[in-house]
């Protein structure tokens, strides 16, 4: 059996039973992977202790052009609602946004110092940012019309812009990346090349 804890202050909250999800998203912690677009960004890889333990968090930089600085990655077309999720740490920048695709259809912007989330678009559904210890978000976004998986992880600035200049060395830490088919984020599913699938917990 799996065992839920407060992410924050470990207490125990029973037994963990999810269902059945696949992460659709491949090389999940691997940001410099070639898989992720990088758009007046870059990726220092390993950068940072991740949520795990182990030192495999990138650190999302933004460059010195006066844009967006993101990366983005498709997992296809999965149905009616589907939840993206990303493990997030304040760097020298405090706040990140997720879109899908454009502002329009759904973004959030989390404050990676205190977990408020701002969401909006026409296929909102839901967000958060869940603070699980050690200065990481656990920040997600859920749309009801995914005819696109197109999601895109851009830095904000402290007015809460995306599009401004970098110095090619200031950015957030990101790890874990998850899209998955349903209204709300299942524990974190890692992948590397292909897709994985947690089965459901059974509980006899």
């Amino acid at each position: 059996p799996r065992f839920a804890y407060d992410p924050a202050t470990g207490e125990p909250k029973g037994l963990l039973i999810e269902e059945q999800r696949t992460n659709l998203l491949t090389y999940s912690e691997q940001f410099d992977d070639a898989s992720w677009s990088k758009l007046d960004s870059i990726i220092s890889p390993n950068s940072e202790q991740s949520p795990d333990g182990s030192l495999s968090a990138d650190k999302l930089i933004a460059n010195t052009n006066d844009t967006n600085h993101r990366i983005a990655k498709s997992g296809g077309t999965i149905g009616d609602l589907v939840t993206f999720s990303v493990y997030a740490k304040a760097g020298e920048y405090s706040s990140i946004r997720i879109v899908n695709s454009s502002s329009s259809r759904g973004r959030v912007s989390v404050d990676l110092l205190t977990g408020q989330t701002n969401g909006s678009g026409t296929f909102y559904v839901s967000s958060g940012g869940e603070e699980i210890g050690n200065g990481w978000y656990r920040c997600w976004l859920t749309i009801n019309n995914s005819d696109t998986n197109a999601f895109q992880i851009s830095v904000e600035d402290s007015f809460g812009n995306i599009n401004f200049a970098g110095d090619g060395t200031s950015g957030i830490y990101i790890w874990g990346a998850q899209l998955e088919a349903g209204s709300f984020p299942t524990s974190y599913i890692p992948t590397s090349g292909s897709q994985v699938t947690r089965t459901a917990d059974i509980v006899a």
